[in-house]
């Protein structure tokens, strides 16, 4: 892909769209597996494309504070995420984990449709 962060919104669409889904899934076991099938892909990828993403763009000393930037986003997300997703869910159940990672999700979508919206690639 020329402009990775059409991936990337693409990812996250996926990411919003299975979150969403999983509440009204939880009573069927196979669709919920096929869903989180690709919903975990989706996830999973947004940080490798994430990296690749970082890669094309800078070199050398960039790279690096750029990767360690990266990696510390990435350590505050596995800190402040289960603490919100746990209020979440003593606010309105068991359902508040997929609605607080929609929440998510949610976020990253708007922020990456408008970086492609007020900043599109220079070919």
């Amino acid at each position: 892909m020329k402009d990775r962060r059409n991936l990337l919104a693409l990812m996250t669409v996926v990411g919003l769209i299975g979150a969403l889904c999983l509440p009204l899934l939880q009573g069927n076991w196979w669709l919920m597996a096929i869903v989180l099938l690709f919903w975990g892909g989706s996830v999973s990828g947004l940080y490798t494309v994430g990296l690749s993403h970082l890669g094309s763009r800078l070199t050398g000393a960039d790279l690096a504070a750029a990767n360690a930037a990266f990696i510390f986003s990435y350590a505050v997300g596995t800190v402040a995420g289960p603490q919100a997703i746990g209020a979440a869910m003593d606010i309105s159940g068991n359902d508040g984990f997929a609605w607080a990672i929609a929440g998510f999700f949610g976020l990253y979508v708007v922020l990456s449709v408008v970086r492609i919206v007020f900043n599109p690639k220079r070919t």
